[in-house]
């Protein structure tokens, strides 16, 4: 198999890839100013197409609820299956 020589950084086109003044392209800085709030237009939209990602409570913050689908089925079940 021939060597094969890694690829010349000066051969990418501008804006792809790493520099040394700054994070790769697509990154998040770390450091920086904090994001501006989105506008209420744009926070409703989202809203409406993605939803709330998360619940307001988690399951073990809410009491447990009794299944009423066995007790509906039960009260439903003909009288020739006994108990």
């Amino acid at each position: 198999m021939p060597d094969v020589a890694p690829p010349d950084p000066a051969d990418r086109p501008e804006g792809g890839g790493a520099t040394d003044d700054g994070p790769p392209d697509g990154a998040i800085p770390e450091d920086g100013p904090p994001a501006a709030p989105l506008p209420d237009a744009v926070r409703r939209r989202l809203a409406a197409v993605f939803g709330d990602a998360l619940p307001d409570t988690t399951g073990d913050e809410r009491d447990p609820a009794p299944d009423g689908n066995d007790a509906r089925l039960l009260a439903d079940r003909p009288p020739h299956h006994d108990r």
